[in-house]
């Protein structure tokens, strides 16, 4: 008996230190459990945190980056500011291309701004994955300053224009969709079919007005676009480079021509001041360039007077029908002849609309031998970087004693 009450009092001494130890490790465990609920906590904040302080750092690359891209105009607007001194002579032309710019809005992902549309203005998102330009002097500018083209104008006149002003057939490895500047012969279906993202055209030839309805259905950007002279170039040439963030090839080539103009500009003898009359004949009628054509804007920008004035709505061409009686009143000191198709379809034109008149020989211009036939290539379509070329040509004419 004594044995067996020895025994049960060992059988509970130790199950109270197992029950100890037990307590002992429970504590241990509950204390440990404590100490890594609190580090991941802590771990938690921590990567809160850093997710935070990751978030702020892209708000702030994006505020650079728009505050960048913004400052982009301000920056143009300064360098064209800067040219006055060496350029004082060109003043008048620095300030109508700042006046171009200036109400160009900039940001990180789009442009806004106001095209030949009509519309008050537009926004085009930056970078457009597939771009088609269906207007060949707009697509060898684009391409020029190194955009990416993706469907193309063709046709002859667009090869010959690309090879002329490019050195090369610039539709290679495109898909050409239009083969002709005029909107009616344009298959609508077609060009949406391509998908693309954004749409480059000229409010002329029907282009815009044929698309633009097709275009707003599918959610395609569009922008419609007529422009004369280097200082409207320089506003085209800007937004292009910028939808692209190609600001490199708008200083290499843009800004380049520019200042290259500025310095034909400088040298115009002002007490001059040349009266002229710029034509563009056609099989059917005699047409004269007013002062917002291209030619016309050359001419002014290098001191000449037109001596053809009109009114045109705008986005209409900027000519009116004319006849030999009209120039004989004008008494131009030079006639330009701006060949729209080729130099001999001009000649052909001119003989059957002037020459056929003994007025047109009675012409001053005409008996001193100051009727100039203008190459296609720099005066018909747009000269783009070749602005250069265009302006030099008719300032040897006016005053280089050609």
């Amino acid at each position: 008996m004594k044995r067996t009450i020895l025994i049960l009092l060992s059988i509970l001494m130790s199950l109270s230190f197992v029950a100890c130890g037990n307590k002992d490790d429970t504590k241990e465990a509950a204390k440990n459990s404590i100490q890594v609920k609190g580090a991941k906590k802590e771990e938690q904040k921590a990567d809160v945190k850093e997710e935070k302080s990751e978030v702020q750092e892209v708000k702030e690359e994006v505020k650079d980056e728009e505050k960048k891209a913004a400052n982009n105009v301000d920056n143009l607007i300064a360098k064209l500011e800067s040219l006055k001194e060496k350029h004082a002579k060109s003043s008048g032309i620095i300030d109508a291309t700042i006046a171009q710019v200036k109400d160009i809005v900039v940001d990180e992902t789009s442009l806004t701004f106001k095209d030949d549309s009509g519309r008050e203005s537009v926004t085009i998102t930056k970078n457009p994955d597939r771009t088609a330009i269906l207007y060949a002097s707009l697509a060898s500018m684009y391409e020029e300053l190194g955009g990416r083209i993706d469907l193309i104008i063709g046709g002859k006149n667009a090869i010959e224009l690309y090879k002329f002003q490019q050195g090369k057939d610039i539709t290679e490895g495109k898909k050409i969709i239009v083969d002709t500047n005029a909107g009616k012969k344009w298959s609508v279906e077609n060009i949406i079919a391509e998908k693309p993202e954004l749409i480059i055209c000229a409010p002329t030839s029907e282009g815009y007005i044929t698309i633009k309805d097709a275009c707003e259905t599918a959610g395609i950007e569009v922008i419609a676009i007529n422009y004369s002279g280097i200082s409207e170039y320089m506003k085209w040439a800007f937004i292009f480079t910028e939808l692209t963030d190609n600001q490199k090839a708008f200083e290499d080539v843009a800004l380049k021509t520019f200042g290259d103009v500025l310095d034909i500009i400088d040298k115009v003898d002002e007490s001059i001041s040349p009266k002229v009359v710029s034509l563009m004949p056609n099989a059917k009628s005699l047409k004269a360039n007013l002062d917002m054509s291209d030619l016309g804007t050359i001419l002014v920008d290098l001191g000449a007077k037109n001596g053809i004035k009109g009114e045109v709505k705008k986005g209409a061409s900027p000519r009116i029908d004319i006849n030999v009686e009209d120039i004989y009143k004008a008494d131009p000191d030079y006639i330009f002849i701006q060949c729209m198709s080729s130099e001999d379809y001009a000649r052909e034109a001119v003989a059957k609309h002037c020459e056929s008149s003994p007025v047109w020989h009675e012409l001053r211009a005409v008996k001193e031998g100051r009727v100039y036939y203008l190459p296609k290539g720099l005066f018909h379509n747009r000269p783009n970087s070749k602005y250069k070329v265009a302006y030099q040509m008719i300032y040897d004419y006016l005053y280089g004693g050609k």
